[in-house]
């Protein structure tokens, strides 16, 4: 977790995509079955401005597709 306060923990990703799905499906759930967050936060670009860094970055639009 890159921050955390009140419960809450947030986590920065501008690197590439294995890095979101684990913070998302390991990190959180470690992270919250610790007691240590209540909700998790991920924060990462869009698919616009993903494009305009290097490649494999990941993106909101992925993984939300990957989540449905």
């Amino acid at each position: 977790m890159d921050f955390l306060k009140e419960k809450l923990g947030i986590e920065i990703q501008f690197g590439k995509y294995a890095f979101m799905v684990y913070n998302v499906c390991v990190k959180t759930t470690i992270f919250k079955k610790l007691g240590f967050i209540e909700a998790g936060v991920e924060v990462v670009p869009v698919k616009e401005f993903a494009n305009e860094m290097s490649t494999g970055v990941s993106y909101f639009e992925l993984f939300a597709w990957d989540l449905t």
